[in-house]
């Protein structure tokens, strides 16, 4: 699978960056910078039929050239059909970064003719405690359920991050300093929110990374709660959620509402069959720790909404699952970890992986390199439209 990123440069008559407008001498500011990105299923280097726009991406302004999208650069993110713009670019040479999401390196810039940008003009045009059942397999296509290849009976959650990397809790693998479940013994069910059904796509996992400081549960703390699994086969049933980065501050902020899914305990020792979602608030680190003295700045917390006097939580068999805002783009903050032993505390809030806090580790894992794709803009009236392309690692 392979990421391409059309450039073009959308102002008629406008048609340099950094060059002196015609017959002067004094640079120009262009209007607008646009494009689209896809997914170069073929890794051809050109748009073909079939080949979707790629959603949610993050471009941006690469102000200091560092190849990294920083705090106060300017960014956006594609739209559905992948395409983005930015207006009101100043003159000079415009460093233009799109984030690379886990799983994709290989950078490569391509020309693009014409005909591509036509194709790609074409294509702009157009667990859980007191929760609700989650029937709509397109609601959560990230959700996954980790189950045992002997019988098939789920275990744990997971969320798809790449087309072959699924986002767990390092101690669905680990019982106190033994890893008793291996990448043998289980499958991962995309594409299902029913377990008694044949919905779906079953994968089988090649590899298990649990964080290498995870501490077993005997620690009690469950730090550094956090795996990924490597798929046998990309996964074609479900799309990916974007984990939440150093930059998401906003995002692990006391108060804000967030959701979680799975097909954990609803009461007693009564799994659910269907996928269940519930609303959660996160709260700040301080009230986390009151709840739970020994929790570390790698953990966060997240319970019923305030003015709710229904407990709503994640039990067990949740874990390993996604916490995730509420508002699109979604974007995961948490991977279920642990909370109070009956799940029914009003009061003894979740506690989650904070997702953020384990970017580099992520990518160093999945392939992904340190610094994001970029490329310098400097068009010319004859220059072709250029692009970057990124190639799925590992």
């Amino acid at each position: 699978m392979k990421m391409r990123l059309i450039q073009t440069l959308s102002a008629a008559g406008l048609l340099a960056i950094g060059l002196a407008a015609c017959g002067g001498s004094s640079p120009v500011t262009i209007t607008s910078i646009s494009g689209v990105v896809f997914d170069d299923l073929n890794k051809n280097n050109l748009r073909d039929a079939g080949e979707p726009g790629l959603k949610d991406w993050t471009l941006y302004l690469d102000s200091n050239s560092n190849n990294a999208f920083d705090a106060g650069e300017r960014s956006t993110l594609s739209s559905s059909t992948g395409a983005y713009s930015f207006s009101d670019v100043p003159a000079g040479p415009v460093k233009v970064g799109v984030h690379l999401h886990l799983g994709f390196s290989s950078v490569q810039p391509v020309s693009l003719s014409s005909s591509d940008l036509e194709q790609a003009k074409q294509t702009v045009q157009t667990k859980i405690i007191n929760g609700t059942v989650v029937d709509n397999t397109s609601a959560y296509p990230f959700q996954v359920a980790l189950v045992r290849k002997a019988d098939g009976s789920q275990f744990c959650g997971g969320s798809l991050i790449a087309p072959h990397w699924v986002l767990t809790a390092a101690h669905c693998f680990y019982n106190k300093s033994t890893q008793d479940t291996f990448a043998d013994a289980i499958q991962v069910r995309v594409g299902v929110t029913d377990l008694t059904t044949t919905q779906g796509q079953t994968l089988d996992v090649t590899n298990i990374f649990n964080h290498p400081q995870y501490l077993a549960p005997s620690t009690a703390s469950f730090n550094n709660d956090i795996a990924l699994l490597k798929l046998g086969a990309n996964a074609t049933m479900g799309t990916v959620i974007e984990p939440a980065g150093p930059n998401d501050t906003n995002l692990n902020a006391g108060g804000m509402a967030v959701r979680v899914i799975g097909w954990g305990r609803t009461e007693a020792n009564t799994p659910s069959l269907q996928l269940r979602e519930v609303p959660q608030e996160l709260t700040t680190d301080d009230a986390c720790k009151v709840a739970f003295p020994g929790l570390t700045g790698v953990q966060l917390c997240a319970r019923t909404p305030t003015g709710d006097t229904t407990v709503r939580e994640s039990c067990s068999g949740d874990s390993g699952g996604s916490l995730f805002t509420q508002n699109a783009p979604l974007r995961q903050v948490g991977v279920v970890s642990f909370g109070s032993v009956s799940c029914t505390e009003i009061n003894t809030p979740g506690v989650y992986a904070r997702v953020s806090s384990f970017d580099a580790w992520l990518g160093t894992t999945t392939g992904r390199p340190a610094t994001d794709t970029q490329l310098t803009v400097n068009a010319t009236a004859n220059t072709p439209a250029v692009g970057i392309a990124a190639q799925e690692s590992n």
